[in-house]
């Protein structure tokens, strides 16, 4: 990936990260957020699949997804 493209990627990703963050406030629960989030993502981006992996304890499970597994 070159360079230019790079950092338009990044700056559309900062400026979704911003303008996402002003909606969490709505929700009531973690899970909300995080289903909000990768909803979001996955058609911010045009991505196949976004999910959240949390690590508890020893392990990592899946918390939420969004798309095909």
């Amino acid at each position: 990936m070159n360079e230019n493209k790079r950092e338009r990627l990044i700056k559309k990703v900062e400026n979704h990260l911003r303008m996402t963050a002003l909606q969490l406030v709505k929700f009531d629960t973690e899970e909300e957020a995080l289903q909000y989030l990768t909803d979001s993502f996955q058609s911010q981006l045009g991505c196949d699949f976004v999910g959240v992996n949390l690590k508890e304890r020893d392990y990592i499970a899946p918390k939420v997804w969004s798309g095909a597994l």
